[in-house]
């Protein structure tokens, strides 16, 4: 969560056998857990770390619980006698706390309290180590929240944590993901507890099942007290949902990683580390379960819409529409559009059944162009309308709130009314003069930068771009780009497909 730099809100349920949590099942699980503790207002006992007490603090208030902050050993059995749960976390011990973790920690067992320890540096030093070992042998903890350096030391008694950081060669990637996946069911199996596994890939297990959730910013590992923050949420999360630990840890790393994505949203060019904290901790204050739902099911964010592929049978050249998605996603194309004008609506939506599916196994939003009436009918992520097709309001109405809706925009006033119709992105063109609509009209770069200062929407750019132009849209605001025959009109769409988002890696980087 606090390196994570993918933005998808993804989760994954065994990687090893690519089960996807379909997208009732995210709502389901998040949303409810965000409602219990909103319903509930848990009480948390918190013995942390007084780098980020404060932080700890709001982050509970935040996300709608109650904090209560005690370690000194004469105060805690009576403290966390009144409280559902007990956060642990070792950043700053010293004897005296030690000793109030133990006797807070009996005293939540003996109640049957909701129990977590945070580890914080365990492997950097023999104390820390010692004291996260000792009390994982007193204490029934039902979570164990750390990076994967910290659980290793308290898996196999060693470890090399540099300082609270994750040891580089320690870290979980998609290289390493099948058998870290099975080291966390393992541990959970072991300790017979829930073990949250966070890092720029977070895992969540218990025995048998392990989520693998892919969120968050890269930026929220500057900031002391993130990894804390969470420990305390996830608490409150537990305690608020006391039947089902796993699915309320799983929820609470996904809504810190909201929290950051959502906070570095709203962060201007002149603000730094203590604004982005601060807006972190404003995002969890104004969620609700419905903006979660939306949240999480869109997945329509800036990283997503990197690579947007708009499909077109004109080069199918005795292949399938199917294999040529394929090779998109395979290249890397994170975001697929299926635009189908001369298709019957019997093979349109047995086309996009299967499109959808597809998109599902890569973990890529799939939306369909103009057809607001087939994207209903077959689920899909949602749907990219033009100014002539229907206004995003009516779009809105007939999809919900949880759906994707794109609306292609020429001009500010356009940009602005649909963000205000509820549309969720912007594909403004033709940037570049294009065959593939003949009725596209030409945007300047100076439009496409003012639509981007306008709207607060992610914006991807679209019409006649290539591999050799694509940097010529540098500094304009845009998160991405759409394209048609810069993919599939290519003899090999996966290298194409990859070289052209390296392209456009690039020209973001240059702004």
């Amino acid at each position: 969560m606090n390196t994570s730099s993918t933005g998808s809100s993804s989760i994954t349920r065994e990687f090893a056998s690519a089960k996807i949590l379909t997208q009732e099942e995210q709502k389901i699980m998040l949303g409810t857990c965000l409602d219990n503790v909103r319903k509930t207002t848990p009480l948390v006992h918190n013995i942390t770390n007084y780098v980020t007490v404060n932080d700890v603090a709001n982050i509970l208030l935040a996300c709608g619980a109650s904090p209560i902050m005690s370690d000194e050993p004469e105060d805690v059995e009576d403290i966390t006698s009144i409280c559902g749960g007990l956060n642990i976390n070792i950043g700053t011990l010293h004897r005296t706390s030690i000793d109030g973790m133990y006797r807070a920690g009996a005293k939540a067992a003996s109640l049957g309290h909701k129990i977590l320890l945070d580890p914080v540096g365990a492997g950097a030093s023999h104390l820390r180590t010692s004291t996260a070992v000792g009390l994982m042998e007193k204490i029934p903890f039902t979570v164990i929240r750390g990076n994967i350096s910290e659980i290793k030391t308290l898996a196999l008694g060693s470890g090399t944590t540099k300082g609270v950081d994750a040891d580089v060669a320690d870290k979980v990637t998609d290289e390493n993901l099948d058998s870290a996946v099975a080291f966390a069911k393992n541990f959970a199996k072991d300790h017979n507890c829930v073990v949250a596994i966070t890092g720029a890939i977070d895992l969540v297990a218990d025995a048998d099942t392990c989520y693998v959730i892919r969120n968050g910013r890269a930026e929220m590992g500057s900031i002391t007290g993130t990894g804390c923050q969470l420990s305390g949420m996830m608490t409150a999360y537990l305690v608020a949902n006391p039947d089902e630990p796993l699915k309320a840890a799983a929820a609470a790393v996904c809504a810190m990683g909201l929290a950051g994505e959502i906070g570095w949203s709203h962060m201007k060019p002149e603000d730094g580390n203590s604004t982005y904290r601060n807006r972190i901790i404003d995002a969890s204050t104004t969620w609700t379960a419905r903006r979660w739902r939306k949240v999480q099911s869109m997945k329509c964010d800036k990283k997503g819409l990197l690579l947007y592929a708009v499909t077109d049978r004109s080069w199918l050249n005795g292949e399938t529409l199917y294999s040529q998605v394929e090779k998109a996603l395979q290249g890397g194309a994170t975001f697929i559009q299926l635009r189908e004008k001369n298709l019957d609506q019997d093979h349109f939506m047995e086309e996009a059944l299967e499109l959808k599916k597809l998109c599902a196994a890569y973990h890529v939003p799939f939306v369909i162009n103009d057809n607001v009436e087939i994207a209903a009918k077959m689920d899909a992520d949602g749907v990219h309308v033009g100014q002539s097709d229907m206004e995003a309001g009516d779009v809105r109405a007939k999809l919900g709130p949880d759906k994707i809706i794109g609306v292609s925009a020429q001009t500010v006033e356009q940009a602005i009314l649909a963000e205000q119709r509820g549309a969720d992105y912007l594909g403004v063109g033709a940037v570049f003069h294009t065959g593939s609509k003949a009725d596209a009209e030409d945007v300047s770069h100076e439009t496409l930068t003012a639509i981007c200062n306008a709207v607060k929407i992610p914006v991807i750019a679209i019409g006649g771009i290539t591999r050799d132009n694509v940097t010529e849209l540098s500094g304009s605001g845009i998160c991405g780009i759409a394209v048609i025959s810069a993919i599939f009109a290519q003899k090999d769409i996966v290298s194409a497909t990859k070289d052209l988002k390296e392209q456009t890696l690039r020209m973001l980087e240059n702004k």
